[in-house]
């Protein structure tokens, strides 16, 4: 009886390795299960509509239209006078 136990026992070591291995796909399989229903019920519930529609007006802000004007002048005075005449236009 005794040479049975011992050739059947494993370490606590490796009994807690595989254990380990277990829980973990467990997890894993849970975690992307849910996951899914997520993506699915964000996908069903999603606005479906044409995000560029023709009737929409779409207006950008001063501020930004300023930004994107003042980074394409590569020379420095030139952005700085133009940046003084927009600021002084507000």
């Amino acid at each position: 009886m005794n040479t049975i136990i011992n050739k059947n026992t494993k370490s606590f070591n490796e009994f807690e390795k595989n254990i380990f291995d277990i829980i973990c796909l467990i997890g894993e399989s849970l975690t992307s299960y849910i996951l899914e229903k997520w993506n699915d019920e964000i996908n069903e519930n999603r606005d479906k509509s044409d995000p560029y529609d023709d009737e929409v007006i779409y207006q950008l802000d001063r501020f930004l239209i300023q930004q994107e004007i003042i980074r394409q002048i590569k020379d420095k005075e030139a952005r700085t006078e133009i940046r003084r005449r927009l600021d002084k236009g507000k």
